[in-house]
């Protein structure tokens, strides 16, 4: 049973409760904004911008330095310890060093910008790029400031501005200039303004909260540390660029910008499980560097294996869920997305076994062991961008699926393996079989039923959907644990 003695667990359900609503919410209005992209440009032009997209990205984590982990890190563990001087120095120096390198890195967008159009055939980069690269210094800091909120534990404004303030502007300045009368310009312009805007309210939010502009604002910081654990980190997020971006990339190479939106359209559908792992690790992750700075790793195991269980509780339905309905989820953005199913339901796959692995790479980083994260980052990334190279020319859409699916199972799972080496500590206990059994029992019984639903898109989605609610009441029935009801009760007091 869980009870008010156990600190750190009551504190991780009250930020996830906060934090869950924010990332639903969020992935849910991103999702939108994607979705409005590609069934308002069409394949084409969407793939366009998300080629545009995967280039800003690639350079924003370069930009980066790492130093969005490392100022959490840095700054959770002065807060821990009371040193607010720190914690203010942390911030800013981070901050400060990703505006320089993001300078940089928005004139080398400028400059790619007639390699781009060449490599892809997509005039339209031509004028894209510099639109991306305007956004690039306020995405980078904006960033670091967001990072300064989640170690300050101010979960409330990082959930408003993450996840509720920068899709709906994106959304909003997306549908007006749409009306206007602009196509592709809209959507490039909408990511231009919401990086801009979303920058300057996490900068006003974190200053009247905490006064970063009173002096002595650069005392007690030390910028060793911090570059020694964020630098290395770079290869890491080059990584996770890899799996996320290389398969659009190369698509666009070997095949054509609109197998990329179609491409696109199945890898958003498949990440959605991805918010329930993240909420939980963006609370999860500065409370165990708190933890492991008091020696507390009993703690640790504890929060390690439930943050695991409610992870896989609450993903398992939707990924059977787009596994039986793919096709006709991708309908929903367009016929000519129908094609992209196989590749959705792969990536499905492997999403479902990333989440099922837990915040197993938090655990790795709070032993400040970042060179373990970046070693097994760079085998994944090689091992994706190889798989990638063969696949993609033979198998198109299913060949960039399958390359980026199984570079992401096996560096989750890599991650599970060496947390344990590490730290003794391992996600799973006995209690994950319940939900797994009764997961599978309801998909069992929606293929059973899905021929009485009907052939419409909506009529099946929905007749699924109401298939699907049986699950928490077979969960509530048969499959919670005493202290998962406690949990339910504590994340929804803290909303």
């Amino acid at each position: 049973m869980l009870t008010t003695d156990e600190p750190g667990t009551v504190e991780l359900l009250k930020g996830a409760g906060i934090i869950f609503s924010g990332r639903l919410i969020g992935r849910g209005l991103g999702f939108v904004s994607h979705f409005l992209f590609a069934r308002i440009l069409g394949p084409n032009p969407y793939g366009v911008f998300l080629l545009g997209l995967a280039l800003f990205n690639f350079v924003t984590l370069l930009s980066d330095l790492g130093l969005r982990t490392g100022v959490l890190r840095e700054a959770a563990a002065a807060e821990g310890r009371g040193d607010r001087d720190m914690v203010k120095g942390t911030i800013l120096s981070g901050a400060l060093l990703a505006l320089g390198a993001s300078v940089l890195g928005a004139v080398g967008l400028i400059v790619m910008r007639g390699w781009a159009v060449a490599t892809f055939k997509a005039p339209d980069l031509a004028w894209l790029l510099p639109l991306f690269a305007l956004a690039l210094p306020f995405a980078t800091v904006g960033l670091i400031f967001v990072s300064g909120l989640q170690a300050l534990r101010r979960m409330k404004a990082l959930s408003a501005i993450q996840y509720l303030c920068d899709p709906l502007f994106r959304i909003a300045t997306f549908m007006v200039l749409i009306l206007l009368g602009w196509r592709l310009f809209a959507a490039g312009a909408s990511h231009l303004l919401a990086s801009v805007a979303i920058a300057m309210l996490a900068l006003l939010w974190l200053s009247s909260s905490f006064p970063l502009f009173t002096p002595p604002i650069l005392t007690r910081f030390r910028l060793a540390p911090l570059l020694a654990f964020s630098l290395p980190l770079v290869m890491s997020n080059v990584v996770g660029f890899v799996l996320q971006w290389a398969d659009s990339l190369f698509l666009g190479y070997y095949q054509t910008v609109w197998e990329v939106g179609i491409y696109g359209a199945a890898v958003r559908l498949a990440g959605l499980g991805g918010i329930f792992l993240m909420a939980v690790s963006t609370i999860f992750a500065p409370k165990i560097y708190a933890l492991y700075g008091q020696g507390d790793l009993e703690e640790v195991g504890r929060l390690y294996q439930r943050s695991t269980r409610w992870v896989l509780i609450c993903v398992m339905p939707l990924f059977f869920y787009t596994l039986l309905n793919a096709k006709t989820l991708l309908a929903l953005f367009g016929p000519e997305f129908v094609r992209g199913s196989p590749a959705l339901i792969i990536l499905a796959a492997a999403y479902l076994v990333m989440t099922g692995t837990g915040p197993a790479g938090d655990v790795v980083l709070m032993t400040g062991r970042s060179k373990a994260i970046l070693y097994t980052s760079a085998v994944s990334g090689v091992l994706g961008l190889g798989l990638n190279i063969y696949l993609i020319p033979r198998f198109g859409l299913i060949g960039a699926a399958s390359a980026t699916g199984l570079a992401i199972a096996l560096g989750n799972v890599a991650n599970v393996l060496i947390a344990w080496w590490f730290t003794g500590l391992q996600p799973y206990t006995k209690a994950i079989a319940k939900p797994i059994l009764i997961a599978l029992s309801v998909a069992g019984i929606h293929v059973a039923l899905s021929p009485m639903v009907g052939e419409g898109s909506l009529p099946r989605l929905v007749g699924g959907a109401i298939i699907w609610l049986m699950y928490p009441v077979l969960l509530r029935g048969l499959g919670l644990e005493a202290e998962d009801l406690e949990v339910w009760k504590l994340m929804k007091a803290s909303r």
